[in-house]
């Protein structure tokens, strides 16, 4: 299934939200602030602020909607203060998030792209390594807890469009013999993102 879009949200304090892929593709957190940067998102009344602080910023909201989010099919999560801390007393606070839905294949198995009718691939984004705990699990010899900060996007991209880019189809292992290897003793798997263009 190819992918162009990512998706932003805001969600007002106390308010939960629901995060969710289609087929199988899964959730890539790709920025997340739970605090107030305008003044007119979630407008406040009593007993909030009438002067909110607009340069309110969460810094663990990011790592909070990785960890809840990062690699699945669906995620559910709450904006409030007990999630995600309070950064700015007084000030009513909301959760604005931007996700995309990416395609995840396991190390040692095949990544098989293809369009149908006259379109071709357009490659948007790919990362070999490990972003999330959650994807492709992992057991011994593999490191735990595995080095979820590994990849080289920039090299994986390019590779992929090298092979992919204004073709029908193409597929290729994700191995480290293709990719290199970015981290060594952490299992890994190639997530990517596509979408179709015309001939």
């Amino acid at each position: 299934m190819a992918n162009s879009d990512s998706y932003t949200r805001h969600i007002c304090q106390q308010s939960k939200t629901e995060l969710y892929c289609e087929g199988s593709q899964v959730i890539k957190i790709l920025r997340a602030n739970y605090g107030r940067t305008d003044e007119s998102v979630c407008s406040y009344s009593a007993p909030y602020s009438e002067s909110p602080n607009t340069a309110c910023s969460g810094p663990s909201a990011l790592k909070v909607m990785r960890e809840r989010c990062d690699g699945k099919k669906s995620c559910s999560v709450r904006s409030s203060n007990h999630v995600f801390a309070n950064p700015c007393p007084g000030t009513r606070k909301y959760l604005e998030y931007a996700y995309s839905c990416v395609n995840c294949v396991c190390v040692y198995y095949c990544v098989h792209v293809c369009v149908s009718g006259s379109k071709l691939i357009h490659m948007l984004m790919a990362n070999y390594g490990r972003s999330s705990e959650w994807v492709c699990t992992y057991s011994a010899p593999y490191s735990q807890p595995a080095d979820t900060a590994c990849g080289n996007p920039e090299a994986s991209l390019q590779l992929m469009k090298d092979r992919c880019d204004g073709k029908h189809s193409c597929s290729l292992p994700a191995s480290n013999h293709v990719f290199s290897n970015p981290c060594p003793g952490t299992k890994k798997y190639l997530e990517y993102s596509y979408t179709c263009v015309h001939t």
